[in-house]
This record gives structure tokens, sequence and C-alpha cells, in this order.
């Protein structure tokens, strides 16, 4: 949902992207009707993106690439700095090098490791977490999160080791809640 105060709080390549999309728009003479039907979304939803009030999701900006880009790759590109914006700021640095690494380790005692969470075990995750987010932050966090696999897609992919304590994978996550998850014993 488009807020005011998403204007606010948006990056500086949320502010790019939608200045670059409203000037090719304006450029190849659309409205903001026009782009929408010919991206899949509502002239509404392209004006929320123009004004920062609904960043471009990755999905737009595929779209925008696609539609309105004319070759130029820069929507391609916004893609990835989109997406590491999503991210925590203490996460950004170790997506970046998490994205180029040629060997992963990972031992976790408490939860599933972000790379292998399921889309649903990855949003109890992050919605039962303290202090509460948005449902739209929530859906960036997981978007974000489930992104990282792209680097399963790399060729070579990197090496994988995992270990995960038996109990990570015996406790339940409570999705209606804030409080810590249900521990039930075995």
């Amino acid at each position: 949902m488009a807020r005011a105060e998403n204007k606010a709080e948006a990056s500086g390549v949320a502010h790019l992207v939608a200045l670059l999309a409203k000037a090719l728009r304006e450029q190849q003479g659309l409205t903001q009707v026009e782009l929408g039907k010919m991206t899949g979304y509502t002239g509404s939803a392209i004006s929320a993106m123009e004004t920062c009030a609904q960043p471009a999701s990755d999905k737009m900006l595929a779209k925008l690439e696609e539609k309105v880009g004319g070759g130029l790759g820069v929507f391609e590109e916004a893609r990835k700095w989109m997406l590491l914006e999503k991210y925590p700021v203490r996460f950004r640095g170790f997506a970046e090098i998490e994205a180029g690494a040629i060997t992963i380790s990972s031992y976790e005692t408490l939860v599933v490791d972000g790379l292998f969470q399921t889309e649903a075990y990855a949003r109890a995750l992050i919605g039962g977490g303290y202090p509460p987010v948005s449902e739209q932050k929530r859906e960036e966090l997981v978007e974000a999160r489930l992104a990282r696999r792209k680097l399963f897609d790399r060729d070579p992919a990197p090496m994988i080791e995992l270990i995960l304590e038996e109990g990570v994978l015996r406790r339940r996550l409570r999705r209606d809640s804030h409080l810590p998850p249900h521990h039930p014993h075995p």
C-alpha cells in the first residue's frame, strides 16, 4: 500500500528510479495509465512509484526495463541496488559478499539459515520479530531474503556446507504473534 511516510524513507536509488521512469514515460508520450496498462499495473501504482509513495518492486523494475527502458539496462541494474536497500543496514555488506562467495559455511542453532528458508518460514520468522514491522516491510524483507537464492543459479555455484541442529527442524514458528516461537516437547 502506498503511504506518504514512504516518500520520506525512500532511498536515493528509489528516487532515481522514479525520476528516470517518469522522464522516459514522458519522453515516449505515455500517461501513467498507459504505462500501467503496458506493464500490468494501474495508473495509481505508476503514480505511487513516481512519487516514491510505493517504490518500484523487483517485478515492476523488470517490466519498466522491458517497456520503456530503451535498451539502456538501467532498470535491470537498479534491480540489484533496490534489492540491496531492502536488507537491514547491518546485513547489506554481508549480502554483497555472500552473492560472490565460492564457499558458504553455516552452522545454525536457532533458525534455518536465510538462504534455505521457505517463503512461509521466512514470512513467519520476519513477521514474528520485535519490534513488529508493517506488512509491506515484511513482504519486502521476505522478497529480499528469497532473492538471495540467485547465487545457486551461478556457474559455478558455490559449495555449501550447512549444519542445522535438530531443534531447528523441530521448532514450530507461530505466524500470529510477536511472541517467541512455541517450543513443543518432542
